[in-house]
C-alpha cells in the first residue's frame, strides 16, 4: 500500500505542487462531526473575498470608511465561515493552547494553505 502511494506522489508531483497533492488527500480525512478542512477553504475564501477587495474599491479615498468596511467584512467572514482560523500561526497557537487537536491542526493549515 506504501509504495502504491510513494509511486501515486511521485507521478503527481511531476504536474502538480506537492503541497496542493497533501491539502486534496487531507480533504478527504475522515473525520467526526464538521470538517475542519473544509471550514477552513471556506472561510478563507470569504475572508479575502469580504476583506481584502471591498477595502480597496469601495471608499478608496477615504481611510475611515475603508477600514470599516474592512472590519464588518472581517466580522462577517467569521460569523458565516464558522470561526475559521486563516492563518496556520493562528492554528498552531490554538493547539498550543490546548483548543484544538494536533490532526485538526494539521488539517486547518492545510485548508488555509489551500
Amino acid at each position: 500500500m506504501f509504495s502504491l502511494l510513494s509511486s501515486l506522489t511521485s507521478q503527481l508531483s511531476a504536474v502538480m505542487p506537492p503541497g496542493l497533492i497533501q491539502t486534496l488527500a487531507i480533504a478527504f480525512f475522515p473525520l467526526t462531526g464538521a470538517n475542519p478542512y473544509l471550514n477552513e477553504v471556506v472561510g478563507t475564501i470569504m475572508m479575502v473575498a469580504l476583506t481584502f477587495s471591498p477595502g480597496k474599491w469601495i471608499f478608496s479615498d477615504a481611510i475611515v470608511p475603508q477600514w470599516t468596511v474592512h472590519a464588518m467584512g472581517v466580522v462577517t467572514a467569521d460569523k458565516l465561515g464558522g470561526g475559521q482560523h486563516v492563518n496556520p500561526s493562528m492554528s498552531v497557537a490554538m493547539y498550543a493552547l490546548g483548543k484544538c487537536t494536533y490532526s485538526e491542526m494539521m488539517i486547518r493549515i492545510a485548508g488555509s494553505m489551500a
